[in-house]
Order: C-alpha cells, then structure tokens, then sequence
C-alpha cells in the first residue's frame, strides 16, 4: 500500500496481489496493468474501500487507486477522518423523501460538482504523468456519492475508459446526463442497488439503469438484499467484471 498525492487529492495505490494476502509496494505489476480507481462515498474516510482489494480476491497484474473526497467533513457528521466530494443539503434530501418527489433531486445539479469533477480529472492526470496509468487501461467507479462522480465524469469526459462502476448510487444532473450517454455506447457498466437501501431509492438506481442500457452501454445491475453497501454477491460479480475488463485490455 502507498499513499500518493494526485494534485488536490491524497490517495492510496494497493496491487492486487497473486495471492489472498495483502499486498506490498512491490508487487505492483511492472507490465501495463489494468488500473481500476474507486471513489468513495459521503462521509466515509479516505480508506474506506481500500479493503476491497484483498476481498475481491487474487488479482494479478491489477492496480487498485482509493482517492480521498476533496472536502474533510467537519463538524457533527465527521466521525472520524469523514471526507466528501460535495457537500449535502440534507433539508433538500428530506423534503424529497417526505414528498416522494426523488426525480427533482436527480435533476439537480449539486453545487460542487464541478470542481469534484475537476479535481478528479486532475488527479488522473498525474495518475498519468508520475505513476504509469495508461489512459486505455482504465476502470473508473464509486460508491454511493462516488458512484455520482464517477458516472458525471465519464459522461463528460473525452478520457477512454475500459469499464465504469456504480455500486449503490443514483443520478443527479440527470437532464444534462441523459444526452450525454450516446457518446459512451458500448462501455462496460457494472450497477448495483438493493431495494432495501434506505439511503439511496433503489427507484432512481433502475432509472439509471435503464438509461444507460437504452442508451447503448454495455449494462450489467445486480440486486442484492441488504441496505447501502457492498455484500458479497456484488463482489462476487464486480470481480468478474475486472476480470473481463482485464481480458479486454490484454486483447
């Protein structure tokens, strides 16, 4: 594992190992990895998804990179190293919820956005520059509030990609999103929700589910049980999906 400084952002680099256990600065593969850079959501420490390298299993000549949120938390919410991409307005969030209206939040565009998504552009510049990352060689994804940024980003950006994944999150900026997506036909997309989550509506992760599909892209959504997060069975298929994205950057 190694700490990094990608412009505005600090992240953590962790190979997928040969082997279930952890891995060390010097297994990063040496040839042309696949490299898959995963964002984590509202709230949630810059470490957050680090441990998912090691649960998804043996993965040999692949790169992790965990980026944290460009805005530490603060205040009563922060229970421990909390960062965001943006910040929330959670009286807009609750109005929505008591009025059933969700689709005025996937329209809005939330302020912050744009300089998440530039600082996230940043950081894969030098990504670029100072560590190997080949543009084509590229898997982008997040959960929840990183799913949001990493979805924004790949639709907005020229930036070849291998593979885009969303675990459990929704769309927001949707009217500026929805022409967008054409020009993205064909890119593997990996989506996950649980109708139980009591954080994001399972309702708008099937809109965008269906967007994207209608759209041309490449879609997979696996439902689970459970609430907001990650349980084995999307694990399960995530790996598989970098698997497939791995075998398409050999090919």
């Amino acid at each position: 594992m190694r700490r990094l400084k990608l412009g505005p952002l600090d992240a953590i680099l962790v190979p997928g190992a040969a082997s279930g256990e952890p891995a060390t600065e010097s297994q990063v593969p040496s040839e042309r990895p696949l490299w898959v850079v995963l964002l984590h959501g509202f709230g949630a420490p810059s470490t957050d998804l680090v441990g998912l390298t090691q649960a998804l299993g043996p993965l040999p000549g692949v790169v992790f990179v965990y980026p944290g949120g460009l805005r530490p938390l603060g205040g009563p919410l922060d229970f421990g190293g909390g960062r965001a991409w943006w910040p929330i307005d959670f009286d807009a969030l609750d109005g929505a919820r008591r009025r059933g209206d969700w689709d005025a939040v996937a329209r809005a565009k939330p302020p912050g956005l744009e300089e998440a998504r530039d600082a996230l552009a940043e950081a894969l510049l030098v990504l670029e520059r100072e560590h190997g990352l080949e543009r084509d060689r590229l898997i982008l994804g997040g959960f929840s509030q990183g799913g949001m940024l990493a979805c924004d980003f790949a639709l907005r950006s020229p930036l070849p990609l291998l593979g885009l994944v969303l675990l459990s999150t929704m769309p927001i900026d949707l009217l500026e999103w929805t022409p967008l997506m054409q020009a993205r036909r064909g890119l593997p997309v990996f989506q996950s929700h649980s109708p139980e989550d009591q954080v994001l509506p399972f309702a708008l992760a099937q809109r965008l589910a269906t967007l994207l599909s209608e759209a041309g892209l490449d879609h997979q959504f696996v439902e689970f049980r459970g609430g907001h997060g990650i349980p084995l069975v999307v694990m399960t298929r995530l790996r598989a999906f970098l698997l497939a994205g791995q075998a398409l950057a050999s090919g």
